[in-house]
């Protein structure tokens, strides 16, 4: 087989886009926001809040390479499951195994991690999984629906979504629904083919000004949002303000969320860089990163008791900290799949069990 050469600008996005993911979930989780001083606030705001983004910006990535030719999906649905299943199942069994999870879970909490397909603890590669299945049915339709009748069928879809999901944010309705999430992707992946498709968009635009764009927007909200915690704001106005900041960056399915990710995807997109060996090795397990540090029942482990939040937050190296403690783990949960790789996927991909499931899923969804 012909191994393709990966966009190395794309794949920098990725790396970026997870690193902002960790961050989120690293500051958030483990409430560090409110514990630091006013001048660090900021800062760690920015970064706390971009990771809804970043998952808007992981999926055009996804969508962008999907988009080109007819997929067959079956091999990587099978190893993409194979590896949510790895971790979740061996993390819960060590878990169980070190009694680290009396009192701490249910049983129904733990028979879920065995099933991680199922509802929401993992919620993106569930959703990455759907999409992938959805793949050959949305590509059917993007070929064969006529471009005017596509492009006025998505603006309409987008409409009734944004009209919808802004009801909700502003009635406290908040749209963290996996059904949605997972609509909204199937809204990305055919955007994203229409767009490469139907205009020369990914060829063209001036990435400058999109990082700009984007950039400009994303340090409006933050700022609208760090003034909630330092100043003394009516309630009338730090309530309204507090959903509309917290609708635009914190839901992503948001039009403002979408247009500071799809700024930031123009931009990486027409950055050019040559392939760099290293830039694709630290981007290739970016998946598995979001497996291991999300896992429903170890998160909380991982923040309070193996990096210790309580030890250090509300210091005066919190901000150095939080930044450092991100990389560390970006680059600890690389090695953890690197070594999976090297044991389970070596020899999984060449057995007659792994390719027989792979065909039979080809042939099932891909008419192969």
């Amino acid at each position: 087989m012909t191994k393709i050469s990966r966009n190395s600008s794309i794949e920098l996005a990725r790396i970026f886009a997870m690193l902002l993911i960790i961050a989120s979930h690293f500051l958030q989780q483990g409430r560090i926001i409110t514990s630091v001083v006013p001048e660090d606030r900021f800062t760690l705001l920015c970064l706390s809040n971009g990771g809804r983004i970043a998952v808007n910006l992981f999926v055009l990535i996804s969508c962008y390479f999907m988009v080109d030719k007819k997929p067959i999906i079956g091999t990587k649905w099978v190893r993409t499951y194979v590896q949510l299943f790895f971790y979740s199942a061996t993390i819960t069994t060590i878990l169980l195994g070190l009694g680290l999870l009396e009192g701490r879970a249910s049983g129904f909490e733990i028979v879920r991690c065995y099933l991680p397909l199922l509802g929401r603890p993992l919620w993106f590669v569930s959703a990455y999984l759907i999409l992938l299945i959805a793949m050959p049915f949305l590509y059917e339709a993007e070929e064969k629906i006529s471009k005017s009748t596509m492009r006025g069928f998505l603006l309409c879809l987008l409409a009734f979504l944004w009209i919808n999901f802004s009801v909700g944010a502003i009635t406290d309705k908040f749209n963290m629904n996996f059904m949605l999430d997972t609509l909204w992707f199937f809204v990305l992946y055919l955007s994203v083919a229409h767009i490469k498709h139907t205009t020369s968009w990914f060829g063209s635009a001036n990435r400058w000004i999109w990082l700009i764009i984007g950039i400009s927007l994303y340090f409006v909200l933050n700022i609208a949002h760090y003034s909630l915690y330092n100043y003394n704001i009516p309630p009338s106005i730090s309530g309204l303000l507090n959903k509309l900041t917290s609708f635009c960056l914190g839901d992503i399915k948001s039009p403002i969320n979408i247009l500071i990710a799809f700024s930031l995807f123009t931009f990486f997109v027409r950055t050019e860089i040559k392939c760099n060996s290293i830039i694709n090795m630290l981007a290739a397990p970016t998946l598995a990163i979001y497996i291991i540090h999300q896992h429903p029942l170890f998160y909380n482990f991982l923040w309070f008791e193996i990096l210790d939040v309580n030890a250090w937050r509300g210091g005066p190296n919190t901000l150095l900290y939080s930044i450092l403690l991100t990389f560390i783990l970006y680059l600890a949960l690389s090695i953890i799949e690197f070594i999976r790789r090297f044991l389970i996927d070596s020899w999984l991909l060449n057995t007659k069990p792994f390719t027989t499931v792979s065909n039979l899923t080809d042939k099932i969804l891909g008419g192969k």
